[in-house]
């Protein structure tokens, strides 16, 4: 069948990605120092996003030499001479407690702070604290109000008691990476102290994750006569659903903490048929519509609880080629079942698709490793440039994990 290709297709577009990737990867080494045990070792250190350094770096001692990937857990820090520098810490984290990780190093001096995703830190003599501030809701009026408490306001004039204008600074100081960058340069002015500001590109990066997930697509035929007048059963016609495998490779890029724009490939193979009887004109009409798609969907995904579960909406389009196409229409007598006329691929195929789309989701962990179940809506474009509509109504139900 047609849709073999397809799918060989599609895994070999993922597996070509990934050997590209990986490529690049083994070429992005910069000279740097991995710490170990107190004891400093000096030699090259792959490069990488924010996402992937404060899981693992990679180091190989010479330029030639054989590459080791080191978790948290094995490293007291590591850098990335004139560029960066993680910290080993143990934190919360979103999806489990008491986890180590790597902390980026934003300011390294008297004070410094890091940044571990869209979450700040300062390490000291009592070892890690986070800055943070809570939202309770209290009663005014009658009313629920939400007041914000910035804690982590009490911790640094704590932190910066050597410089006795800061207090002035942190009045206006917002518990923003750039807002916190300004208060940490002020401090080391104040102080005399020169700190390192560490690669500051890195905050205009783009925050990417991407995984693959795979489903089940229940789609119901919505079949509309039109001009054509052999389809006028269609409004009385029945039939089940089709059910069918359908995998896909997503991404998501990061638009600020809570919003991204989540995009990738989805294949989807159908087969519905329909049916309809009539006493009235004894007649009995079978129709199939099979067909395959790839999909390139476009969609603004919101995350509104972010803590150890995480559970988000989401809604936009989806670009569809459609790859396979093949409809059969079958009329004969209701009576005796005698074959009285046969129609083949008599509609026209429509190239390119937009659907209208929706789901929600939620992300968790189990161990290491943050997985996804997702349910998302589709409403397809018609299938066929004819007089007549094929539509489907669509729910896919996926789950997966993130790389």
């Amino acid at each position: 069948m047609q849709k073999i290709p397809v799918v060989i297709s599609l895994v070999a577009f993922c597996c070509l990605g990934t050997l590209s990737v990986n490529a690049q990867k083994k070429q992005n080494f910069l000279p740097g120092f991995i710490v170990l045990r107190g004891d400093t070792t000096r030699g090259f250190v792959q490069v990488e996003d924010h996402m992937v350094n404060i899981k693992e770096c990679t180091f190989k001692e010479t330029g030639t030499g054989t590459a080791k990937t080191y978790s948290p857990e094995e490293l007291d820090a590591y850098g990335i001479q004139g560029r960066s520098f993680y910290h080993s810490a143990m934190i919360q984290t979103e999806y489990s407690t008491d986890r180590k990780v790597f902390l980026d190093c934003v300011v390294q001096g008297k004070a410094s702070f890091f940044v571990y995703r869209d979450r700040f830190f300062i390490i000291d003599e009592n070892g890690t604290k986070e800055l943070i501030e809570v939202k309770d809701e209290v009663q005014k009026n009658g009313k629920s109000v939400i007041v914000k408490k910035p804690l982590y306001k009490s911790v640094l004039q704590q932190k910066m008691e050597a410089c006795s204008t800061i207090h002035e600074k942190l009045v206006n100081t917002t518990l923003t990476q750039k807002s916190l960058l300004a208060l940490f340069r002020d401090y080391a002015s104040c102080t005399g102290d020169k700190a390192v500001v560490y690669d500051e590109t890195k905050q205009k990066a783009i925050r990417t994750r991407y995984g693959f997930t795979a489903g089940v697509l229940v789609a119901n035929l919505d079949l509309e006569a039109g001009s054509f007048s052999q389809y006028i059963f269609a409004q009385d016609a029945s039939g089940e659903a089709s059910v069918t495998f359908t995998p896909s490779f997503f991404m998501d890029f990061g638009i600020s903490k809570q919003l991204d724009l989540n995009t990738g490939l989805t294949w989807y193979y159908t087969k519905n048929e329909l049916h309809a009887e009539s006493s009235e004109t004894n007649l009995t009409h079978d129709f199939t519509l099979e067909a395959s798609r790839i999909e390139v969907p476009l969609l603004l995904k919101w995350t509104f609880i972010n803590g150890g579960v995480k559970c988000h909406v989401k809604g936009g389009a989806g670009l569809d080629l459609l790859t396979h196409y093949e409809n059969k229409l079958t009329v004969s007598t209701t009576s005796t079942g005698f074959l009285l006329s046969e129609y083949t691929n008599d509609l026209e195929k429509s190239g390119f698709i937009v659907n209208g789309m929706g789901g929600v989701g939620v992300e968790f962990s189990l161990g290491n490793r943050a997985f996804l179940v997702e349910g998302t809506y589709s409403k397809s474009g018609s299938l066929v440039n004819s007089g007549t509509h094929a539509r489907l109504d669509a729910f896919r139900f996926g789950f997966g994990m993130f790389f």
